[in-house]
């Protein structure tokens, strides 16, 4: 893992520049670095690009230095690439130089991730003026040339290298192999232990299978509750998954027809296109699309799942009317249990909630993510040599553009930043494995999700909110256990992952997916917030001249959903208002109701 040096930027108010720190270790890595203070996003330019052929690492660097030093490159009209991962920069490599973001290969705040390498993370000891307990980020100024502020950002570019080292180190002794990114540690680890083929699967057909994969399942049984009820999660859903699960490989082939109806029959492992009727159930065992939403319905429908999904539902009362068409493997196994016990053993003579032990839970986590890596990709380009344009190359078809002869897009309307699709099988992308391993830890969540009938409050891939005094089974603190974590009360939920409830405390508790609001704003139901900056393809498109820039503070608002809107749809599920608890609707029922309201 090459590693030139780290570095760090402080800002005020979000998108303006304060200071910046360089750390560069010693020769050998044997004596105390250097750290150098940068007055200037353009002093800090220049010292980085001074080094031609340098790999130089942030922490985050992908949600927020990263683009102002783009921003700097777009300024001085410097051709650059820009990796994407999803919304996050994950590598910038123009001018000479290599940037890396660190936050991939250690999702863990750098005050956790300190713990690594045996350091302590530093505070910046400001007084906070903003009443959010922002430990003082808001008192910094533009420019700042206090001491505090510089030493600390000194301090963080200082241990990032030592954190990075220390993952090293720790991988070595694990006996990782250690990639830029925790899914891809995990990944190169268990392909070169497990001696598992890379995925090879034509284009089309990695598609028909991915609608297999529909990730975890969220159900909002009771948008109130009183309470007392208690919490529990599964823990580590995902690894446990891994653990156990029996999934297909060897040669692959399809079927369609009787053909399909008979692989079915004879349970060859695979995904099945069928027809199926589920009959009226509080928790249906089947997801289905319907337009971009999976959804939980009752009622004949069609949809593709694994077989061991369609088996569990069949065992619940499901039928299978008709199988249109399947893709097989010629056997199964569980292929990944001896490594992740042995991970899991790792976790736990670390700590489970030590730093190593936080690092080693994502560990597991990440591969499931991994395996279902597409091969549909986007990176940006800035000032590009040339332009390209659409070639109707293999293999696109009339229907779907899958990037494969590199057509850029236009990002901004200057023309200086471009989109650049392009087609990549990743190694990794096993979609069918990453079907059965979702498809089992619902399962596994169903089953738990059952003991407590009408007592379920919520459910969210790995946890379940009840009031009951039921156990969920099996229960434990061990891989794949439930475990209990707390009491609460006065449970409300706005829509899947948007809640608040009270602690055995008495306290309030607000958790929301995407955004951190108050108490007051969720009953409000609206939210707004400048924190951070945009990310880099919203502020591409927010460039109108030369005075725009990459580099810009993001406004954002959220909004939850009419508190039980006057059709009392929670989620995928319709409120009883007599008993206070929501039910499965037949396949398409929403669908009809939201268009007889558009009309």
């Amino acid at each position: 893992m090459k590693i030139t040096g780290t570095f760090d930027i402080e800002c005020a108010a979000w998108d303006r520049f304060a200071v910046a720190a360089v750390y560069l270790p010693s020769q050998g890595d044997h004596g105390p670095g250097e750290s150098i203070l940068l007055r200037s996003i353009g002093e800090l330019v220049d010292f980085l690009i001074a080094r031609p052929r340098s790999t130089w690492w942030a922490h985050a660097g992908g949600n927020y230095d990263f683009l102002a030093i783009a921003e700097e490159l777009r300024r001085r009209q410097i051709p650059c690439a820009v990796d994407l991962a999803g919304s996050r920069v994950s590598r910038v490599v123009g001018g000479g130089i290599v940037l890396r973001d660190s936050w991939p290969l250690v999702p863990l705040s750098l005050s956790v991730a300190a713990a690594l390498a045996g350091e302590r993370a530093p505070e910046l000891g400001l007084p906070c003026r903003c009443g959010a307990a922002c430990g003082g980020y808001c008192a910094i100024r533009p420019g700042d040339k206090r001491a505090q502020v510089a030493d600390y950002c000194a301090a963080d570019a200082r241990i990032l290298y030592r954190v990075l080292r220390a993952i090293e180190a720790h991988a070595a002794e694990l006996g990782l192999e250690l990639r830029g990114t925790i899914g891809g540690t995990a990944w190169a680890t268990a392909r070169a232990e497990l001696e598992l083929p890379d995925a090879d699967l034509p284009p089309a057909l990695w598609r028909q299978i991915r609608q297999a994969y529909y990730g975890g399942r969220v159900t909002i049984a009771r948008p109130r509750a009183t309470g007392p009820g208690s919490h529990w999660d599964l823990g580590s859903a995902y690894p446990a998954a891994l653990a156990a699960t029996a999934i297909p490989h060897g040669q692959v082939g399809s079927a369609s027809g009787k053909d399909a109806l008979r692989c079915l029959t004879i349970e060859r492992p695979g995904v099945y296109a069928c027809e199926v009727t589920v009959p009226d159930m509080f928790l249906p065992p089947l997801p289905a699309r319907q337009g971009e939403r999976v959804t939980y319905p009752t009622g004949t429908f069609r949809g593709v799942w694994t077989l061991h999904e369609l088996a569990a539902a069949m065992t619940r009362g499901v039928t299978v009317d008709r199988v249109a068409w399947c893709v097989v493997w010629e056997a199964s196994s569980v292929l990944f249990g001896d490594l992740i016990r042995r991970w899991w053993a790792a976790r736990a003579k670390a700590g489970r909630r030590s730093p190593l032990g936080e690092w080693l839970r994502l560990l597991p986590n990440s591969l499931t993510g991994k395996l279902a890596e597409g091969p549909e990709r986007r990176s940006a380009r800035m000032f590009p040599a040339e332009i390209k344009f659409c070639e109707g190359r293999r293999p696109c078809s009339k229907l779907r553009c899958v990037g494969a002869c590199g057509a850029m897009e236009q990002l901004d309307l200057l023309g200086q930043v471009w989109a650049v699709p392009f087609y990549r099988p990743a190694t990794s992308g096993h979609i069918q494995w990453a079907a059965y391993l979702t498809a089992a830890t619902r399962e596994q969540w169903l089953t738990g999700a059952e003991t407590q009938g009408r007592d379920l409050v919520y459910g969210d891939t790995d946890s379940i909110w009840t009031t009951g005094r039921v156990k969920p089974s099996p229960a434990g603190n061990g891989l794949g256990q439930w475990a209990y974590k707390h009491a609460w009360s006065e449970w409300e939920c706005a829509a899947p992952r948007a809640y608040r409830y009270r602690d055995q405390q008495g306290g309030g508790v607000v958790r929301t997916a995407g955004m951190t609001i108050t108490d007051e704003e969720f009953t409000s139901g609206r939210a707004e917030s400048d924190r951070g900056v945009m990310s880099f393809v919203e502020a591409a498109g927010a460039i109108t001249d030369r005075n725009g820039g990459l580099f810009r503070r993001r406004h954002a608002s959220w909004t939850l959903p009419t508190r039980g809107s006057e059709r009392g749809w929670y989620g995928d599920r319709m409120l009883d208002t007599d008993e206070r608890v929501t039910f499965p609707v037949a396949y398409g029922a929403q669908e009809k109701v939201e268009q007889s309201g558009r009309e």
